[in-house]
């Protein structure tokens, strides 16, 4: 079976992200609004150093910074993994989203042919855009999980009152943590966290707790 595999990137800025216009023209969600990204190819890892075992690491996290640079000509760093979607039957395409910084503070943005907008929008301007199914919620998770990790003391106190035990005490946090949010961005940012969680070998809290702060060190 023949499948594809595309990554995209959504580039933070402060409390603003980056979106873009697809052209009119485009064989797919004409003239929809996305995030930059694109298609896995062989360059991005062909030509770097295998393992032993003639496999090669990172080679997504090298095509989205490819593909970032081709159609909004920045450079990013930070790169994190979001989530996946998949779709089509006969000729299925996997689709990783991933969040990332700027490497420069002077941001200029050029655009590809294949575009033909941008903005740089907070999560409240965001909503009067007409989006492929999917990127919206996308931004408002990033957007939450960077607020969660930005009150970093409320998250530690998310760990101790203990997320599956106590979770009535869990979402009030939640909501203390970004300030009047609905239950259902507070579900968000537990379930962010207890993503995390599981990612890391379903380490201990005491673990997890160190893992947090490894991460907000990084900021």
């Amino acid at each position: 079976m023949k499948y594809e595999i595309s990554v995209t990137g959504i580039i933070c800025v402060d409390d603003k992200y980056l979106i873009v216009q697809r052209s009119h023209k485009s064989k797919k969600f004409k003239g929809k609004w996305t995030v930059p990204g694109g298609k896995l190819e062989l360059k991005d890892y062909i030509d770097k150093v295998p393992n032993k075992d003639k496999q090669w690491y990172n080679a997504l996290e090298r095509a989205l910074k490819r593909e970032v640079r081709e159609e909004v000509g920045l450079e990013i760093k930070d790169i994190k993994y979001l989530t996946n979607i998949i779709f089509g039957k006969t000729e299925p395409t996997l689709v990783i989203s991933f969040y990332c910084n700027c490497v420069s503070n002077i941001i200029e943005v050029k655009l590809s042919d294949e575009l033909i907008d941008y903005k740089w929008v907070t999560i409240k301007d965001a909503v009067t855009y007409d989006f492929i199914d999917g990127i919206y919620k996308e931004l408002v998770e990033v957007d939450i999980y960077k607020k969660s990790m930005n009150n970093f003391s409320e998250v530690i106190k998310i760990i101790e009152a203990g997320l599956e035990k106590n979770r009535i005490k869990v979402i009030a946090y939640a909501n203390l943590l970004t300030k009047k949010v609905n239950e259902k961005q507070a579900e968000m940012i537990i379930d962010r966290i207890t993503g995390e969680y599981k990612k890391k070998q379903h380490l201990k809290w005491q673990s997890l707790k160190r893992f947090l702060e490894n991460e907000k060190n990084k900021r």
